[in-house]
């Protein structure tokens, strides 16, 4: 499997809510140098990427001995620069890790492709929520699923449990595991209505009834997305 497989990770500097986030330095190393050696820890280093049309961005890999190489600037989502790197690259899965994905753990990468390593279709990593501020902070992508499929994803509080005693909300991590298959089905849609308003990328695949499968991952805390992520992911690291 390891030699059909590569990690890609998307990075660019502009961000509506962080800028320059990829560059934001944890203990003197940047953020998206920090991702690529936690990516290190499971896969060669010469099947991981970073992709980005920053050229910021390129020469901070090089300075770190990081692979990195640019995408184009029409590529407007993530999922669009790993497209990209699927047309011009020899891998049969290629798994999503989000340039912001700073508190991820090895345990819970390497438990995220084993559990999506013979998966048909697209797969993404949810995790449970254990505090409320995240069921209502928009920058935190929910999930509600059935058994082990993606049913929707959106920015509001889903599903709605007013009617249950025992409520557990999801959210969608950083993570996905593609094959050129189902790239193939995302580059072959348009943008959807519901991806344009919940800026959601997956969306696209379910608006076009393209199955997405699920995988829980343990011990996943958060993505860094605002001003308020940054302070805390420090405080969490320096403890």
């Amino acid at each position: 499997m390891q030699n059909s497989l590569a990690i890609v990770i998307p990075a660019r500097l502009e961000s509506e809510r962080l800028p320059l986030k990829p560059l934001i330095k944890f203990a003197g190393i940047p953020m998206v140098i920090r991702v690529a050696k936690l990516c290190a820890k499971t896969l060669e280093p010469e099947n991981i990427y970073v992709t980005t049309p920053d050229n910021e961005i390129l020469e901070t890999c090089k300075e770190y001995g990081v692979q990195a190489i640019k995408s184009s600037m029409s590529a407007r989502s993530g999922t669009d620069r790993l497209v990209e790197f699927a047309e011009n690259y020899e891998y049969s899965h290629i798994v999503n890790v989000q340039g912001d994905e700073l508190l991820l753990t090895e345990k819970c990468l390497n438990k995220f492709i084993f559990d999506s390593r013979n998966s048909t279709n697209c797969t993404i990593g949810v995790a449970k929520i254990s505090t409320e501020s995240e069921v209502n902070k928009a920058s935190v992508v929910k999930v509600a699923f059935s058994g082990n499929r993606l049913i929707y994803a959106s920015r509001s509080a889903i599903p709605n449990y007013i009617y249950s005693n025992s409520p557990e909300t999801y959210k969608h991590t950083g993570l996905y595991m593609f094959t050129k298959d189902s790239l193939k089905h995302f580059s072959s849609f348009g943008e959807g209505f519901l991806e344009q308003i919940e800026k959601v990328e997956i969306l696209r695949l379910i608006e076009n009834r393209i199955p997405v499968d699920i995988v829980e991952v343990d011990n996943y805390l958060f993505t860094i997305d605002t001003e308020d992520d940054v302070k805390l992911a420090r405080s969490i690291l320096e403890k």
